[in-house]
């Protein structure tokens, strides 16, 4: 089991601001766009705030599609323009794949001065190696629920969408949106998600204590975790597949060997040929079986 991370907090954060480029680094880095998809904008309401989202819809057809929401790391509580075109490449190659994708900012429910953005990210960066033993203190649970609030709104929302196949919605979270996404379907299990893929993120234990004590039946869930993870530890990933297969929960998960968070190799720069050739055509070919699948029963 990994230790808390040996490396300053502003290497974690450093690490952190490419946790998704481990799809699309170098393309990204070049300013090249790697999706076919349709892009727009739109928004809704969360919590009396404004909540952007890019939206991605498949080149041909007009649907019903099934839908994703897409939940992007920390990273952009203040980081998002130098990151914009390596979420909107994770987001419209799914699209890509025969889905509509809203990449929802989450985190316009919490608005923040840069400032008070940075602190509150090495805040959360600072405690979550520690998150196995407590939960997060007061002061990061507060705007971690309304960021919950938020992608719940967010996913009803997306079920709105007149090309949007309602029963076949699932969520794609990458590092803090591994675990907000988890969260969320935990909390909500009314949302009748039909599947979870969670990057490098995890289960805070609150959430893990109630799926033991109700016994909750959750969404097929995608675990992709990485062994030398300093900034989100692999334990995180390996409890949450753990406690899908101890409460009959079906789930799945790659673990990465000699690598970090976000596919980093030990000199920082990001395996491309693991990331693009495995991780995420194994995360779509899971989200093609559970989402995209057989006919969600409707009750």
């Amino acid at each position: 089991m990994l230790q808390p991370s040996k490396y300053p907090w502003y290497l974690c954060l450093a690490a952190l601001l490419t946790a998704v480029s481990f799809l699309f680094p170098t393309a990204s880095q070049a300013g090249l766009k790697l999706y076919k998809a349709k892009e727009s904008e739109a928004s809704f309401e969360s919590g009396g705030k404004k909540i952007k989202v890019w939206q991605f819809t498949p080149k041909e057809g007009d649907g019903p599609f099934p839908g994703i929401i897409v939940l992007y790391g920390i990273d952009c509580l203040d980081e998002l323009p130098k990151t914009e075109l390596m979420y909107k490449n994770v987001a419209g190659k799914i699209a890509d794949s025969g889905y509509v994708v809203q990449l929802a900012h989450y985190f316009n429910c919490t608005p923040l001065d840069p400032k008070d953005a940075t602190a509150l990210r090495k805040s959360f960066v600072d405690q979550v190696a520690h998150l196995k033993h407590k939960p997060f203190d007061a002061n990061l649970e507060k705007p971690y629920r309304a960021w919950m609030a938020a992608v719940k709104d967010g996913v009803q929302f997306l079920r709105e969408q007149k090309n949007v196949d309602k029963d076949r919605v699932g969520i794609v979270g990458l590092s803090m949106g591994g675990f907000v996404g988890t969260s969320l379907v935990v909390d909500h299990p009314e949302l009748k998600i039909a599947a979870v893929v969670n990057a490098f993120g995890g289960l805070p234990p609150v959430q893990h204590d109630k799926v033991r004590k109700e016994k909750l039946k959750l969404p097929p869930t995608f675990i992709i975790g990485a062994e030398d993870d300093d900034l989100v530890p692999e334990w995180f990933q390996r409890d949450l597949f753990l406690l899908l297969r101890e409460t009959g929960n079906r789930g799945e998960a790659h673990f990465y060997g000699d690598t970090g968070h976000a596919f980093l190799n030990k000199q920082g720069q990001p395996d491309m040929a693991l990331a693009l050739n495995e991780a995420l055509p194994a995360a779509i070919r899971y989200l093609n079986r559970h989402v995209k699948g057989p006919a969600v029963e409707k009750k």
